[in-house]
């Protein structure tokens, strides 16, 4: 059932080198003294913690709010000393560049939420579905035998087993989901990189010193 279902519904996942050796290095900011805090407290926790999108939401949410920082009012810090000297005038982002880049990252990031809102919430929805299922049909069996239509009863135990068999598909589906997520958002930080929005002092190369040591 799992090679079917990855098989029909689920997009082909090539994983490339450089996404690879990209999971080696340290994504969250925390540790490096880089991640947004209001009166001492993490910006990005909370919302993880609200969106309830597994273990790795937060630093997921912390290396976006920076992305989101840099954006608006955190300098590059390599170019912090030119900017000290003059030779780079920071300027505030237009809008059109401000639409431009946050529909950008919309899109970016699209594929990961998508994915990450199925596993985590698509059985649970369809578990409470068949549980009011259940309910709504033990009802209507216990205290209205007198009104009770067979033929109504029959379209309830048939849209009762397709739930069921959707439950049963939501849950292979998550088990095949489910490990994508991680390198959907390595391959998020990259693009973050790529676009200039998560600087370099921002997380931590690991896999250039390792290869140093080798």
């Amino acid at each position: 059932v799992r090679g079917l279902v990855e098989g029909i519904c689920c997009w082909k996942f090539a994983i490339d080198e450089a996404s690879v050796k990209h999971c080696v290095n340290i994504l969250d900011p925390e540790g490096l003294g880089r991640s947004v805090k209001i009166c001492g407290m993490q910006v990005a926790d909370p919302l993880a913690k609200f969106a309830g999108l597994g273990e790795e939401g937060s630093a997921r949410a912390r290396f976006q709010i920076v992305a989101l920082a840099n954006f608006s009012w955190r300098p590059n810090p390599q170019a912090a000393g030119q900017a000290a000297q003059g030779k780079i005038l920071r300027r505030a982002p237009s809008v059109q560049r401000i639409a431009f880049t946050v529909l950008n990252h919309v899109f970016s990031a699209l594929t990961l939420y998508l994915t990450a809102i199925a596993v985590r919430f698509g059985a649970q929805l369809l578990s409470v579905r068949v549980l009011l299922s259940m309910v709504h049909g033990l009802v209507q069996l216990m205290w209205c035998t007198e009104d009770v239509d067979f033929r109504h009863f029959a379209i309830w135990s048939l849209k009762l087993g397709v739930t069921w068999a959707l439950l049963l598909f939501a849950g292979v589906y998550r088990k095949v989901m489910l490990p994508r997520l991680p390198m959907l958002t390595v391959r998020l930080h990259k693009d973050c990189i790529r676009r200039g929005l998560v600087h370099e002092g921002d997380w931590r190369n690991v896999w250039d010193v390792l290869e140093e040591c080798d």
